[in-house]
């Protein structure tokens, strides 16, 4: 994240052993929203308080990838799986 403030970045580690980001949203709150390729899951990134949600798929090999949303929703796409899931974005 970058702060124009002071010229500085900060960064966070994902959540997990290995994680593997795909995609990026920033919905309408400033939550950062991705797609976690080793998690098989959407994860939630609250920059606030700098917590981390994942919401895993209910499905083997989901293969998480493109991400998308609009007030109140986050969508992902799962490619493996061939489905579109929508977590509630509160």
């Amino acid at each position: 994240m970058y702060d124009p403030a002071t010229r500085a970045w900060r960064e966070w580690k994902l959540p997990g052993g290995k994680p593997h980001a795909y995609s990026v949203w920033v919905d309408d709150q400033d939550k950062v929203w991705l797609t976690e390729w080793s998690a098989n899951a959407i994860v939630k990134f609250d920059p606030v308080t700098q917590k981390f949600e994942s919401f895993p798929s209910n499905r083997e090999n989901a293969t998480v990838r493109q991400m998308l949303g609009r007030a109140g929703e986050a969508w992902g796409a799962e490619s493996g799986v061939d489905r579109l899931v929508m977590v509630p974005a509160r």
